[in-house]
Order: C-alpha cells, then structure tokens, then sequence
C-alpha cells in the first residue's frame, strides 16, 4: 500500500508541475488593454448616446472635458486601442448615422448634402470623403442600392 501511495503522490507532484508549467497567469499588460478596451468604450458609448458627433464643431477637448479626462490621455487612448485617430472615430460614427438615414424610407425627399449636413458634417465634400473611405462607396450609390 504504501508503495502505491508513493507512486500515486509522484504522479500527482509531476502532473502538478506541468499544469504548473502550462499554466500562464494574465500579465499586467492584459489587464491593462482589457481595462483601456473598456475606456474606449465607454469614451464611445458616451459619445453617441449624447449623440455628440451630431455637433460639426465638435473638437476633443469638447469630450475630454466632459468626461473630465485629459485631450492627451484620450487622444493615447483612441489612438493606441482604436488604431485611428479622434476624427476617424467621429468621422466613422456620422457615416453610420448617415447610412440610417439613407435606409430610412421617411428621409428618401431629403437630399443627399442634408443628410450629411444632418449627420454632423460641414461640408458636402467632407460627408463625400469621409463616407467613401468608410464604405467605399459615394452616398448616392449607397442610397440606391440600398432601396433596390
């Protein structure tokens, strides 16, 4: 008995070390990306439900100070974790809420520009840009092939 209690502890100290060896316990690194992925979004998060890209003359010093966080600290945030910058992200956002609008069956007497200009762009050739490198489409395209 003893020698099979021997050999059953032996085999369960080398298993214990393998387990041990194939284990990887997060890093600090990992925490920290999961923690600055779940800033970014609730920088975003933010951002659209109070609906701020709407506003053409927003700047990040605008969401910066209501999120009572520094611009550089959210600029690094946006920037490192979202591999565009802060007018990407906003750019990217009125594109979608643009695309809403070019789907919606209650907006197809608006002309393209209000629509833009509705989404929080300047400028029509802003809202062109910006929807093109997106989508890769213009929003006159998108509009028609999204109502055929």
């Amino acid at each position: 008995q003893g020698l099979i209690r021997y050999t059953v502890l032996k085999d369960r100290i080398q298993l214990r070390n393998k387990i041990r060896q194939n284990y990887t316990k997060p890093n600090a690194f990992d925490e920290q990306q999961t923690a600055n992925h779940v800033a970014l979004q609730t920088v975003e998060n933010y951002i659209v439900t109070e609906q701020l890209f709407l506003n053409p003359q927003l700047g990040i010093q605008d969401v910066a100070q209501a999120l009572s966080m520094s611009v550089s600290k959210l600029s690094k945030l946006i920037n490192a974790h979202s591999q565009s910058h802060f007018s990407d992200l906003i750019n990217k956002l009125r594109v979608e809420h643009a695309m809403k609008l070019l789907q919606n069956k209650d907006f197809d007497s608006y002309t393209i520009n209000a629509i833009g200009l509705e989404s929080g762009f300047n400028s029509k050739t802003a809202f062109y840009t910006a929807f093109k490198k997106i989508y890769s489409h213009t929003p006159s395209a998108y509009r028609h092939s999204s109502t055929t």
